[in-house]
Parts: C-alpha cells; sequence; structure tokens
C-alpha cells in the first residue's frame, strides 16, 4: 500500500468505533442511529430491507456465501438427506429452516424428521 493511502486508513480507523455484534445488531445499530456503515453478512440485510430498514448492501467482503452445512465425521454425511432424523444446531436465522428444508427436499428427505435445535448465542458472551 501507497504511504497515503497508509495515513488516510489509519486517519479513519482511528475515528471508528466497535461496536459487540452480539450486542448490538446491524439493523439495530442503523436502525438507532448509532452507525453510519457495518459489515454484516447478506442475509441479515436482506431481512433488514424487509422489514424496511434504511440499508443498503455496498460491497462484499468475499463475493460468494461461504456458509455451508456440516456434521460429524463419524456420522458418515454425504449429502443433506443425511440429515433426516439428526438434531440440527441452529443460530436461528430465518433463513437456515427454509434453506435446509430445499436441500433436504431436493434429496426425497423429510426436515420435519430432524429436530432443530436454535442455540442461545446472546447468552454465550457477556
Amino acid at each position: 500500500m501507497w504511504h497515503k493511502q497508509k495515513v488516510i486508513l489509519k486517519k479513519l480507523v482511528s475515528r471508528l468505533t466497535l461496536f459487540n455484534p452480539v450486542r448490538y445488531t446491524l439493523k439495530l445499530q442503523f436502525a438507532s442511529g448509532a452507525a453510519d456503515f457495518g459489515i454484516s453478512f447478506q442475509e441479515s440485510v436482506t431481512l433488514a430491507r424487509a422489514e424496511k430498514v434504511p440499508i443498503v448492501s455496498i460491497a462484499a467482503v468475499l463475493q460468494h456465501n461461504t456458509s455451508g452445512f456440516a456434521s460429524a465425521a463419524d456420522l458418515k454425511v454425504i449429502s443433506p438427506a443425511g440429515f433426516e432424523g439428526l438434531r440440527y444446531g441452529s443460530f436461528g436465522s430465518p433463513f437456515e429452516d427454509p434453506t435446509l428444508k430445499v436441500l433436504m427436499d431436493l434429496r426425497a428427505a423429510i426436515l420435519a424428521n430432524s429436530r432443530l435445535l436454535i442455540s442461545a448465542i446472546l447468552t454465550l458472551w457477556p
């Protein structure tokens, strides 16, 4: 990076206030006027826009969503059909259930036969 760019970046960073994202969601920060910009994940931005929060997506940190579904190796799950009957640990996003349902439907698996466990992320960190 050139010297001038480094100086500008250093000035900008020195003026930033960082919020704990668990306590203050980006949606809440924008809705309350506490933040002018931030980093979030696309699903959160989509939900905020659906709720009429005045927020726009400017740039992607990663061009494609890098989320994925995983399971313990000893369960030998090789496709979404293998999730049927298992317990799914969820962080409570409204996108998780419909996304998982579509993936399982494509493999003729039934999500209703699985148990969704919503993590209480807000209680894990102070």
